[in-house]
């Protein structure tokens, strides 16, 4: 009679470490991707190449993006160069042992842009200093460069785009 001793335990053991290794690994590209998607589509103003001599730099909302442990108050200010491979440097590596992350923007402008409330109708616009005049970039109480916001809209299908990323597992 032939002998054998499989431990049911110890495979489970292994399948689920291996498969945590996976889905934690997909669960990160997913934040990655849908963090770089929201810093990215974020409104800049007038881009850099489009400004007079002396304007104030544009893109305080898109560089005010911040990924970290925990919220905090600080606002930053300049343009951005942030985007994907911020998001990449600040979310891999981070999440095991369950441990949170939290991508914010507390830049004074974040909830208008995402939900409206610009004036309706628009009284003078934005000043632009090339043309020197006044440019409107909102209609109907929200933002022309982000009309459906910009969180919502990329947040809507995370769960979806997760489960995609874990078909793959054999």
């Amino acid at each position: 009679m032939a002998k054998f001793n499989v431990s049911g335990a110890r495979l489970i053991s292994e399948f689920g470490e291996r498969y945590e290794d996976y889905a934690l690994d997909a669960l990160e590209k997913e934040f990655v991707n849908t963090a770089g998607n929201i810093i990215e589509d974020s409104p800049i103003g007038i881009p850099n190449s489009e400004r007079a001599d002396g304007e104030p730099p544009q893109g305080n909302f898109r560089h005010n993006w911040q990924i970290s442990r925990q919220p905090n108050g600080r606002y930053l200010t300049g343009t951005s160069k942030k985007g994907r491979s911020y998001a990449s440097s600040k979310i891999r590596g981070k999440l095991k042992g369950g441990r949170s992350l939290f991508l914010y923007n507390n830049s004074p402008q974040a909830s208008v842009i995402e939900f409206g409330g610009y004036p309706n109708p628009v009284n003078r616009g934005t000043y632009y200093h090339k043309s020197k005049k006044y440019e409107i970039r909102s209609a109907g109480g929200f933002s022309r460069q982000a009309p459906q916001g910009i969180v919502r809209k990329n947040l809507n299908g995370f769960g979806r785009r997760f489960r995609a990323r874990l078909k793959g597992f054999r």
